[in-house]
């Protein structure tokens, strides 16, 4: 139950996410917060490296406090963090784009009789991480209740953990909740795949399916990509995606998986805190980072479109056509000529450089003429002879353009 609340947190915004920290209190501050003597209406948490502080708190000391305690009404106080808020702040502390507004809305008392904070992220002021590159919050929950907290923080997606392909209450529970699944397959049977991928079509709920290999951590001959071709291939209409856990490299298999045709993408993702080694298969946020990168050079690289020929640019047209050979008279022709396959190449050559208005080894035809004479040497001109390309408004302009 709530002790102290932030009234004008809530009017001045809109509230996304709820966190909750301990609060490294003095004992005059715990009996005074007791009392009701707190207040929150100009507070908030800043940054500060690895470490959230509360700032504009102001705590009232008892008239019966201790002589010898010189309080400090408005203090700044450190907040403790739990994993999932560390790694807020972790990704605060790294990524370029972040702009975080988190606004302390509340204080009550926990279990061990200490006091903590209710931390709210504002949804009009928090990118974190890189949530403007098409990256998504999503949960894995591995039970009933975890789905219903999945709900309470509306989450968009909701993630299926390998180890739960074939928990069938689980996974029933999860999709009464209507919203897009993220499955991952290591372990997984072609008969489990096919029984999961049926129950989400009949129910009409979108399902991305990722690859997956089963091992913490994994190595890179471990990976098995070719099976995002075989997903893609028997799950025609889903999005295939990869959930991976080597440790040698962040943009390889990005890359790789990309340009087979994955569109979504999962790493376990840790802090350096406390001493705690970090392990192997989690990414640090720099190689998050590392690894975003990878997928806008993997997007980059790839382009265009894959289930049409691309429409090649003007650049690439004008440099192919400088090395287009040209076709020069061998020797003095007159107005008449008849061209032919046969006489072609004793009346005729080929060679670099094309010039503006000429005619290319691509567009001498069976039956033209010429209207006007060739001197020996010089370039063969749309303007001497009749026939479709020279008929055509378009495809002259084209060929009277080209060229040096």
């Amino acid at each position: 139950m709530s002790i102290v609340e932030n009234k004008k947190a809530f009017h001045d915004y809109f509230i996304e996410q709820r966190f909750e920290a301990g609060m490294v209190l003095e004992g005059w501050e715990v009996k005074a917060i007791r009392a009701g003597r707190a207040q929150l209406k100009e507070a908030y948490v800043i940054v500060q490296g690895d470490a959230l502080h509360l700032i504009g708190a102001h705590i009232s000391p008892l008239p019966t406090a201790s002589t010898h305690v010189h309080p400090d009404p408005t203090r700044t106080r450190k907040l403790l963090l739990h994993d999932r808020l560390r790694f807020v702040v972790a990704i605060a502390g790294v990524s370029v784009s972040v702009m975080l507004v988190l606004v302390q809305v509340g204080l009550y008392f926990g279990f061990m009789n200490t006091a903590s904070s209710l931390i709210d992220a504002s949804r009009a002021d928090i990118w974190v991480g890189k949530k403007s590159n098409d990256s998504f919050e999503f949960a894995t929950p591995f039970d009933e209740r975890s789905v219903d907290l999945c709900v309470e923080f509306d989450m968009p997606i909701i993630k299926i953990a390998s180890s739960d392909l074939n928990d069938w209450p689980l996974i029933e529970k999860i999709a009464t909740t209507k919203r897009p699944v993220i499955a991952s397959t290591g372990g997984a049977t072609e008969k489990d795949l096919d029984d999961l991928v049926t129950f989400f079509e009949n129910r009409s709920i979108p399902l991305a399916i990722n690859h997956c290999v089963s091992k913490y951590p994994s190595e890179d001959e471990e990976l098995e990509l070719n099976q995002i071709d075989y997903l893609i291939q028997r799950y025609p209409g889903h999005v295939v995606g990869l959930s991976t856990h080597e440790y040698h490299s962040w943009d390889a298999s990005m890359f790789i998986s990309y340009a087979k045709g994955a569109r979504t993408w999962e790493r376990h993702v840790d802090i350096d805190h406390g001493g705690i080694p970090v392990s192997k298969y989690c990414s640090v946020p720099g190689q998050v980072d590392a690894w975003f990168k990878a997928f806008n050079k993997a997007r980059e690289m790839c382009g265009g479109s894959s289930t049409a020929k691309r429409v090649c640019s003007r650049a690439e047209i004008e440099y192919l056509d400088a090395l287009v050979r040209g076709v020069y008279a061998k020797r003095d022709l007159e107005p008449g000529y008849v061209f032919s396959k046969e006489a072609f190449a004793s009346d005729f050559y080929l060679a670099i450089p094309l010039r503006k208005g000429q005619l290319s080894c691509r567009e001498v035809m069976n039956g033209e003429k010429l209207k006007e004479p060739v001197k020996a040497n010089d370039p063969l001109t749309i303007g001497k002879i009749d026939g479709p390309y020279s008929e055509n408004a378009a495809l002259r302009e084209l060929i009277e353009n080209r060229g040096h």
